[in-house]
């Protein structure tokens, strides 16, 4: 079979991931096998991997769908057979710390410390590499305004989605479906000329909770208030957002700061002056796989993946 036609039938094929991985591990290959949740992955975890195991690791990626994907590979595989320090697994936490869930913990499985792999992405390191890489801003003092506006609007951002993060811990917590992919945030959010930002009252007219339900088909009565409202005052006690806020939102703040800090920065030049802009098209979409290469290796993953390399 050409590879051209196994590529065809890649899309079609009823293999698992499960069994692709019995298939290609061998003991004795200087290898890495690796489930992971989704697409996005490889892009966040390759250059990192890569970059502690050497040249001299093949990796292998198994797309497991979804975080219950992965730890379904884990309990299939037998420990006895397979050594687990070539087997390794990465998920999100996202919220199951706070919902209480229990999964099985081994030393060949990552969790992220943040609600997910974007969150490790949201941060003043990335944005002056997207200032300096991306947008070509060289000049200290400019960087520097640039920073301290997205740390204090950051803050404000975070504070802002609490009540957000909450409804949707309630719901996760009932097993409610909440298409969250359905929410834009650019219908909650907004810039002004400073990049101070702010949550609009009516989002396309009509309230928060209100405009939440109608993108996700959720229904909230007075009791569900009270279990939202104790869920609010509890994560206002997490110092970092981060663990509670979902890391897709996070990204998009990030993306809405730099897309209105060009259009701001445009609106005011002259005609013909050169405009502020970016030889790539920064997206929601996009993002992990761009600015995954741009980040210091966290060092909760560092830990992770030299203890298993090491064994």
């Amino acid at each position: 079979m050409s590879f051209l036609q196994s590529l065809k039938d890649a899309g079609a094929s009823p293999i698992t991931s499960y069994i692709r991985f019995l298939q290609e591990y061998k003991s004795t290959d200087k290898a890495l096998h690796l489930f992971i949740e989704g697409n996005d992955d490889p892009s966040f975890y390759t250059n990192f991997i890569k970059n502690i195991a050497g040249k001299k690791y093949e990796l292998y990626f198994y797309n497991s769908k979804n975080k219950d994907g992965v730890y379904e590979n884990y309990n299939k595989i037998n420990w006895n057979t397979y050594n687990k320090n070539k087997v390794l697994f990465f998920v999100d936490k996202d919220y199951s710390d706070i919902l209480g869930l229990r999964y099985v913990t081994d030393d060949n499985i990552f969790v992220t410390k943040y609600y997910s792999i974007e969150n490790y992405l949201v941060n003043v390191k990335i944005l002056k590499r997207i200032l300096t890489d991306l947008l070509h801003i060289t000049d200290t003092e400019t960087i520097n305004g640039i920073v301290r506006t997205f740390k204090k609007e950051h803050k404000v951002f975070c504070k802002q989605m609490h009540i957000l993060s909450s409804w949707i811990i309630y719901h996760r917590s009932k097993g409610n479906n909440i298409p969250l992919s359905k929410v834009n945030l650019s219908h909650i959010f907004s810039f002004d000329q400073d990049l101070k930002i702010s949550r609009l009252q009516k989002p396309q007219g009509t309230k928060l909770m209100s405009y939440l339900n109608n993108k996700t088909g959720n229904i909230d009565t007075t009791e569900c208030w009270k279990e939202i409202t104790k869920i609010y005052r509890q994560i206002r006690l997490i110092r970092k957002d981060k663990i509670h806020l979902r890391g897709k939102f996070e990204i998009w703040f990030l993306i809405a700061f730099v897309n209105e800090l060009m259009e701001n920065v445009n609106s005011a030049k002259a005609r013909g002056e050169q405009k502020l802009k970016m030889n790539i098209n920064l997206s929601k979409s996009n993002a992990v796989e761009i600015l995954g290469s741009r980040l210091d290796i966290p060092k909760d993953l560092k830990k992770f993946i030299k203890y298993n390399i090491a064994k």
